[in-house]
Parts: structure tokens; C-alpha cells; sequence
């Protein structure tokens, strides 16, 4: 919504508007930790595995309670040749499956 409204200023040509709705949609992106999920997914895609780190690393620490985002991180710590680091979090993955099912 909030992106619609900035394209929206833009083509009323209201810019500094349509600039503040940039800047909150950004914000809110990068405060959202599946979307950051997302991005690493398209950066380990692109074989950007620097970049897949960096983001799948930030969504953990806004939601550290969903299984997929630890087995990204193992997926990406794997490729960059962290097995020890990918191991744990292929654990932390299986621990939040586990008591996913039972509660």
C-alpha cells in the first residue's frame, strides 16, 4: 500500500511525498524479516553467497522461532563451506519442527 501511495505522488509529481513514502517503505522492508528470507533466497540463487549471508543473518535476528529461515542459513553456510555452522543450524531447524508438531 504504502509503495502504491509513493508511485502515486510520483506521477502527481508531489516528489517530496512520494519520497517519504520510499523511505517508510523501505524501513519497513528491512525491519520485516521474511522479506529479508526473500532476499537471501534470490542472492543464494544468484550464487551471491556474501550477500545471501548478510541477509539471511538479519532475518534471524528479527525472527529467530521459524525452521525455514534456519535451513536457509544451513543451505547458505553449506555453500560457503561453514559445515560446522550449517550443522547447527540444520539442529535448530529440526529443534523448531519438533516442538512445532508437538505444541
Amino acid at each position: 500500500v504504502l509503495h502504491n501511495l509513493a508511485v502515486l505522488y510520483e506521477k502527481m509529481e508531489r516528489f517530496e511525498d512520494a519520497s517519504l513514502y520510499r523511505e517508510k517503505v523501505k524501513s519497513y522492508r528491512a525491519a520485516n524479516p521474511y522479506y529479508l528470507y526473500q532476499l537471501a533466497k534470490k542472492a543464494k540463487a544468484h550464487q551471491d553467497l556474501p550477500l545471501a549471508t548478510k541477509w539471511i543473518e538479519s532475518a534471524l535476528k528479527k525472527q529467530n522461532k521459524d525452521d525455514r529461515l534456519f535451513l536457509l542459513a544451513a543451505e547458505v553456510y553449506e555453500l560457503n563451506g561453514y559445515s560446522n555452522k550449517a550443522k547447527k543450524m540444520r539442529r535448530k531447524a529440526e529443534a523448531l519442527q519438533l516442538q512445532n508438531k508437538s505444541g
